[in-house]
């Protein structure tokens, strides 16, 4: 895991992002690259969270050769950039038939998981009454849903039906039946048409100026996957300053990858509390209002109406507790955060970047066996008139004892050395 916080105003991007890489369960290495720049001539950075790798080539390998690919040339918008980048990575260039299939059987292994979750059995008949049910279900839940992805269902079939066949004997434990298999090829094809993102997607921000653009944008893109002519990659958010309304362009603080120390820093308390908080406050009332009937109502038909009636208020009560909450969450912490960060200069951007990063290290150090964010904190300032600042970088070498390495990168950008 990682984390990485995005700082931004209508002045400058501060991008920060820890070194950690976990590898397995218990090994983490703290010098990982996940914070690049675009190129001399882009004022862009780009950060990488999550899988470390596509298709079995690492992501710092696919940035540097986009790099390369790009050259002198210089995109217009940071939209642009990131298109041409999308473009390069579904390119043949990185297209290698069985780590493609892998890549695709690795996120259905993880949707046939979550069936699992939601089935109960433990004998073979009770396994062939809970499967179809449960992919039936899943089905019509996903049909609600917009396909984003356009893949051959005959092609797929022809070219999974037995990969999952396996699969769902192995996760399910059981052997299913043929029309089973059928279930599960369809619900298959429905999941991977949808913008479902998996444990082992690749998060990529870009963030930066484009040369026709003013004010900064950030683009958070999803890397999920590749086979049968399709890239699963889509948009998760966008951030463009150059087409906000007045009023909406103030400071931001942008988390990804682990973000509850961000969550707890803007607003007070963090996602964990405030769910055990609903739960809390909702069996509290449950439980009261269930004393109260029990102890006025006799009727059982009457009994059974009151609960629903009180059900029902409890929830209006829950949601009316909430919104004043998070009201005076925003009035009180958020927005003075927020109005301090509109005008925050280039040098506390960086500072606080890297406060948030390295809050989130403290936080993993103490309540985990594994410190999943840790290492070394990459810095970079991004503004219109400087371009792309770096405020601290690590090298694995002595950058004084390698002067040859810039006159390499110069010769190969063209440059007569």
């Amino acid at each position: 895991m990682t984390a990485e916080v995005a700082i931004v105003n209508k002045h400058a991007i501060a991008l920060a992002a820890d070194s950690a890489v976990t590898v397995g369960r218990e090994r983490v290495w703290k010098y990982a690259n996940k914070l690049f720049s675009a190129g001399p001539s882009n004022d862009i950075g780009i950060m990488i969270y999550n899988s470390g790798d596509f298709l079995g080539i690492p992501w710092e390998t696919i940035v540097k050769e986009h790099r390369r690919h790009c050259g002198v040339k210089e995109f217009a918008t940071v939209a642009d950039f990131a298109d041409d980048f999308l473009s390069f990575v579904k390119s043949d260039k990185f297209s290698e038939p069985n780590a493609q299939r892998v890549s695709f059987l690795l996120i259905l292994m993880q949707l046939f998981q979550l069936v699992k979750r939601g089935m109960k059995y433990s004998t073979r008949t009770e396994f062939y009454a809970a499967l179809p049910h449960a992919t039936t279900t899943w089905i019509t839940e996903l049909s609600v849903q917009t396909a984003v992805f356009q893949i051959d269902k005959v092609q797929f079939s022809r070219n999974y039906r037995t990969l999952i066949r396996q699969l769902a004997e192995t996760v399910f434990e059981r052997k299913p039946k043929r029309e089973m298999v059928d279930g599960l090829v369809d619900l298959s094809h429905e999941y991977l048409c949808r913008s479902a993102e998996s444990e082992f997607s690749t998060g990529v921000v870009f963030a930066g100026y484009g040369r026709s653009e003013l004010l900064p944008s950030i683009i958070h893109k999803i890397f999920d996957g590749k086979d049968l002519n399709v890239t699963r990659i889509w948009t998760k958010k966008e951030w463009d300053y150059n087409k906000m309304k007045p009023g909406d362009d103030g400071g931001r603080v942008i988390p990804f990858a682990q973000s509850d120390m961000f969550f707890l820093f803007m607003e007070g308390i963090s996602n964990q509390y405030l769910r055990f908080l609903r739960e809390s406050i909702k069996k509290t009332l449950r439980n009261k209002s269930k004393e109260l009937v029990d102890a006025f109502v006799t009727d059982p038909h009457q009994k059974g109406v009151e609960n629903t009636k009180q059900d029902s208020d409890n929830a209006i009560i829950l949601d009316e507790f909430f919104k004043e909450f998070q009201r005076y969450r925003q009035e009180v912490l958020v927005s003075p955060t927020v109005n301090t960060i509109t005008s925050l200069p280039k040098e506390e951007m960086a500072s606080m970047a890297v406060a948030m990063v390295e809050l989130t290290a403290l936080r993993r150090k103490v309540d985990s066996s594994i410190e999943s964010v840790g290492g070394p904190v990459d810095v970079v300032v991004i503004s219109k008139g400087d371009g792309l600042i770096w405020m601290n970088r690590k090298h694995y070498f002595d950058i004084d004892k390698n002067a040859d390495f810039i006159i390499r990168k110069e010769i190969g950008r063209g440059a007569t050395p």
